[in-house]
C-alpha cells in the first residue's frame, strides 16, 4: 500500500514539474518576443539600427518582420494596437526613400528586367498588412505587382526572374520569395494561379538547377558567377523558409540535406557554414580561395562576416529555416549560440556586435521565435 502511495506521489510530482517547466518556458518565450518586438519598435523610431542595414537588404528585413507580425496577431502576446501600429510603420518605410528604388512605385510601369526582389518583398508586406489591419489602401498596387509576376514568369523559359535591372542573374532563393508572394496573394484573394507556377518552378530546379552532390538548388541558374551551381549557406535557408509556406515536405527535404552538409560546431556553438567543402582541389577550391582573399572575414554583402567558414547570414537565416522545417532542437541550439556570439562580440568589436543586433537580424530572430 505504501509503495502505491509513493508511486502516486512521484507521478504527481513529475506532472507538477512538467507543468511548471512548460509555464516557465512559455513565459520565457513571451519575454523574448516582447524584447524583440520592443527592439524593432526602437529601430523604426530612431532609425539607427535600421540604417545600419545595407540598402538592398532593408526591404527584406521589413518583409520578414511583417511575416512575424502576421503570426503574432494570431497569438495573445502583444497588444494588437501595437502590432497594427508597427505594421503601419513597416508599410510606410517600404515605400520610402532609401528603401524603394522607384520615384513613385504607385504609378511605375513594371518591367520584366526590373527591381523584382524589391517588388517581391513589397508585395509580401502589403499582403500581410491587409491580413493584419484590413487596410486596402494599396490594393491596386498589390494587384498590379501580382499580374506583373504572373505575366513575367509565364514568359520566362526558366521560370525565374532577375532580381535587379541589368544584372541578368537569376537566383532560386529570390524566386522562392516571389513564389511565396504569389501564394500569399492567392490565399488572401481566393485566386488560384500560384501553385501551377510553383510546381513548374520546382520541376525546373529538380531537372536543371540542382547540385547533385548535395541535392540542393544552385545559388544562381545562368552560370554568371563562379559559384552559380554551388549551394551557398546564405541562400539555401532563405529558400527553405519561403518554400516551407507552400511546399512543406520539399522544404524539409532541403533542410535535412542542408543541415547535413553545412551545420558544424565551433567549440560548443552550433553554426552554419557559408560554403560546403564539396570538392577537393580544382575549380571550386581555387575560386573559393580567391573569394576568401577578396572578402576576408567581412564576407560579401550576402554572406556577412565569415569566420572559420561559418557565416553570419548562413547561421541567422538557419534560425528561420529550422523553425519553418519543424526542427525545434536545431533551432534552440542556433538561438543559444547566437546569443553567446552577441555577448562575446559586445566586449570585442562594437561594429560586429551591432551587425548581430541591427534591424534585419532582430527581425529574423523575432519571426523565427514566433513561428
Amino acid at each position: 500500500m505504501r509503495s502505491v502511495q509513493v508511486d502516486i506521489i512521484r507521478c504527481i510530482s513529475c506532472m507538477m514539474f512538467f507543468i511548471f517547466s512548460v509555464v516557465i518556458c512559455h513565459s520565457s518565450d513571451n519575454a523574448k518576443i516582447e524584447d524583440y518586438f520592443g527592439q524593432i519598435e526602437d529601430s523604426l523610431s530612431t532609425k539607427k539600427k535600421f540604417d545600419s542595414v545595407p540598402g538592398g537588404m532593408r526591404i527584406i528585413g521589413l518583409s520578414i518582420c511583417s511575416d512575424g507580425l502576421k503570426e503574432l496577431m494570431k497569438k495573445d502576446m502583444v497588444d494588437k494596437k501595437r502590432i497594427i501600429a508597427l505594421m503601419d510603420k513597416i508599410v510606410r518605410y517600404s515605400v520610402s526613400d532609401g528603401v524603394c528604388p522607384y520615384k513613385n512605385v504607385l504609378t511605375t510601369d513594371f518591367k520584366e528586367d526590373g527591381y523584382n526582389l524589391y517588388l517581391t518583398h513589397l508585395e509580401i508586406i502589403l499582403l500581410n498588412d491587409m491580413i493584419v489591419t484590413g487596410n486596402k489602401k494599396y490594393k491596386d498596387l498589390v494587384d498590379r505587382i501580382y499580374k506583373h509576376f504572373i505575366v513575367s514568369i509565364n514568359l520566362s523559359k526558366n521560370v525565374h526572374l532577375v532580381s535587379y535591372p541589368g544584372s541578368g542573374m537569376k537566383f532560386p532563393a529570390d524566386q522562392s520569395a516571389t513564389m511565396y508572394a504569389l501564394w500569399l496573394y492567392d490565399t488572401v484573394n481566393d485566386t488560384n494561379n500560384a501553385m501551377r507556377l510553383i510546381d513548374k518552378w520546382i520541376s525546373y530546379i529538380e531537372k536543371n538547377a540542382t547540385y547533385n552532390g548535395l541535392r540542393l538548388p544552385y545559388s544562381e541558374i545562368t552560370g554568371a558567377v563562379w559559384y552559380s551551381k554551388y549551394p551557398r549557406g546564405c541562400a539555401t535557408p532563405y529558400l527553405i523558409y519561403y518554400m516551407s509556406r507552400f511546399k512543406k515536405e520539399k522544404a524539409i527535404f532541403y533542410w535535412e540535406n542542408f543541415k547535413s552538409h553545412f551545420k558544424g560546431n565551433l567549440l560548443t556553438l552550433t553554426l552554419f557554414k557559408e560554403w560546403s567543402r564539396i570538392e577537393n582541389g580544382g575549380y571550386y577550391e581555387s575560386s573559393l580561395a580567391k573569394w576568401n582573399k577578396k572578402y576576408g572575414l567581412n564576407g560579401d554583402v550576402d554572406s556577412g562576416p565569415v569566420i572559420n567558414d561559418f557565416g553570419a547570414a548562413a547561421t541567422g537565416l538557419s534560425l528561420l529555416a529550422s523553425k519553418a522545417a519543424g526542427d525545434e532542437k536545431t533551432y534552440r541550439d542556433i538561438s543559444g549560440s547566437i546569443d553567446i556570439c552577441y555577448n562575446v562580440a559586445v566586449g570585442i568589436n562594437k561594429s560586429f556586435s551591432e551587425s548581430l543586433n541591427n534591424f534585419l537580424s532582430t527581425s529574423i530572430k523575432f519571426t523565427a521565435e514566433i513561428l
